[in-house]
C-alpha cells in the first residue's frame, strides 16, 4: 500500500491513481529480478520494495504486506517521520486495487493506493499458456485476446503430480500432446453415434478409433486427425447457428470452449438435437479425410495432416542440391490445445527450461541453427534436438568453449 498527498493534487484523479499503480508496478518489476534477492531474507525483500516506493515516488509512506505479518514493513518519508497512522487500520482496509483515504495526527488526508506485486497459490506452481488469469470475480472487467485454459490446466497438472522436478524431466512435460478438450468432443461424438448408428463403414471405423483413443494427438494414429476434423466442422456448425453465412470466417481463439460449453450444456437455441449435430458433424470430416487420405480410416496418418516444412526462400529453390537447405516435410504430433501446441501453420519456436537453483543445469533449445548462413555447420544443427525432444546446456559458469570470436576493433 502506497500513501500520498499527490492524488488529491491531480485534476483527474482516476487518471493519477492509475498512473501511481502503474509506477509501483514498475518498480516491483525492476526490483522483483531473482538475482537481486538471492541470499536475502522476506523482511528484507519487504524493506526493499517500501523504500523504492518512498524514495522514487515522494509517497508519504508505504506498507508491504506479506503472509507472515513478522516480515511486514513500513516506511516512512522524513518529511513523515512524525506522522500517526494506524497500521491497523491499514491491514484491515487492504484490498486488491482498493483506494481510500487515511488521516493522520496533522489531520492531513492522504490518499491510498493497494497494488499486488505478487502471487502465492497454495500449490506454488504458476502456470500459464497465454490463457485468461483472472477470476471470474474479478473486480475489474479484463479483456485479452486470451488463449484457452487446456494447456494451463495440463501443465499444473503434471507439476502437481510430484516435486523435485530435473530440468530433462521437464522437457516431457513440454513434449506432452494430450488434449482434454479433443478427448472430451471424440468422447460426446462415440456416444451420439452409439445411440444413432448407421451402416457407413467408415464412419463406424471412425467411431471406433474414437472410442479406444487415449487424448494423445500422436503422429501415426488416425483418431487425432479424425477429432480434429469433427472440431472444425463442430465450429462451422456452431457459427452457422449465431451468424449464418459467416461461418468460414469464424476463427477465434477461444472457439473450443464455446464448442465444450455448447455440448455439455446443450442450450435450447442453438441445434435441435445435439446427437445428430455430432453424428453429421463426423459424416462430414470423414468425407474430408477419404479425400486426403483415402477410405480406411484406420490408415490415416495425424502427422501427416500436419507435417511440417520448412524451405529456405533462396537456396531451397536450387535444382539438386535445395533439399539440402531445407527441413521436411515430417510428420508432426501436438494439436492447438496440447502443452505442444503444433498445427498446420504453428509449432513451439524455442524449448527452455531454468533451474534457478543451478543454472548450469537449465537448458534451451530453438528449431534449426542459430547461423544463417546455409553453409555453416550451425545452419541447422539443433534441429534433430528439437524434433526428437532433446536439449542442450545453458553454460553460465562453466562454459565449455568450442570456438572464440575474437574482435580487433580498428
Amino acid at each position: 500500500m502506497v500513501a500520498t498527498r499527490a492524488l488529491s493534487e491531480v485534476s483527474n484523479q482516476s487518471d493519477g491513481e492509475a498512473s501511481l499503480r502503474r509506477c509501483v508496478r514498475d518498480l516491483v518489476a525492476l526490483s522483483s529480478l531473482p538475482a537481486l534477492w538471492i541470499k536475502a531474507d522476506a523482511s528484507q525483500i519487504a524493506d526493499s520494495i517500501g523504500q523504492l516506493a518512498v524514495s522514487i515516488l515522494d509517497a508519504e509512506l508505504a506498507c508491504v504486506f506479506l503472509r507472515d505479518p513478522a516480515f511486514e514493513a513500513v516506511l516512512r518519508h522524513e518529511r513523515a517521520r512524525g506522522r500517526s497512522i494506524d497500521l491497523g487500520r491499514v491491514r484491515g482496509l487492504y484490498r486488491a486495487n482498493a483506494m481510500f483515504e487515511l488521516d493522520d495526527a496533522y489531520q492531513d488526508r492522504l490518499r491510498a493506493t493497494c497494488v499486488p506485486i505478487g502471487r502465492d497459490p497454495e500449490s506454488g506452481i504458476i502456470a500459464s499458456a497465454n490463457q485468461n488469469p483472472f477470476s471470474e470475480n474479478f473486480s475489474y472487467t479484463v479483456n485479452g485476446g486470451f488463449a484457452p485454459p487446456y494447456r494451463a490446466r495440463e501443465i499444473r497438472t503434471l507439476l502437481s503430480q510430484r516435486e523435485k522436478w530435473r530440468p530433462k524431466e521437464m522437457l516431457g512435460i513440454q513434449k506432452d500432446v494430450y488434449s482434454s478438450y479433443l478427448y472430451f468432443i471424440a468422447q460426446q461424438a462415440v456416444q451420439a453415434w452409439d445411440k444413432h448408428p448407421n451402416s457407413n463403414a467408415q464412419m463406424r471405423a471412425a467411431a471406433d478409433e474414437l472410442r479406444k483413443w487415449n487424448g494423445q494427438t500422436e503422429k501415426g494414429t488416425a483418431a487425432p486427425m479424425i477429432v480434429t476434423l469433427l472440431d472444425t466442422e463442430l465450429r462451422k456448425n456452431a457459427a452457422k447457428a449465431a451468424a449464418p453465412g459467416a461461418e468460414s470466417e469464424y476463427a477465434a481463439r477461444m472457439a473450443p470452449v464455446v464448442i465444450e460449453r455448447l455440448l455439455r450444456e446443450r442450450p435450447q437455441g442453438w441445434f435441435n438435437n445435439y446427437d445428430e449435430l455430432l453424428v453429421n458433424s463426423l459424416a462430414t470430416a470423414v468425407e474430408a479425410g477419404q479425400k486426403m487420405q483415402g477410405s480406411n480410416v484406420s490408415a490415416w496418418d495425424y502427422g501427416q495432416w500436419i507435417e511440417l516444412k520448412l524451405t529456405h526462400p533462396v537456396a531451397g529453390q536450387l535444382p539438386l542440391i535445395g533439399r539440402y537447405f531445407n527441413i521436411g516435410p515430417v510428420p508432426m504430433s501436438g494439436s492447438s490445445t496440447s502443452i505442444k501446441q503444433t498445427t498446420q501453420r504453428l509449432g513451439p519456436s524455442l524449448r527452455m527450461v531454468i533451474d534457478l537453483a543451478n543454472l548450469d543445469q537449465s537448458q534451451a533449445n530453438i528449431v534449426t541453427g542459430e547461423s544463417g548462413n546455409v553453409l555453416s555447420r550451425h545452419y541447422k544443427d539443433q534441429w534433430g534436438a528439437y524434433y526428437g525432444g532433446t536439449s542442450f546446456p545453458m553454460q553460465f559458469d562453466k562454459v565449455e568453449a568450442k570456438e572464440t570470436l575474437v574482435v580487433n576493433p580498428q
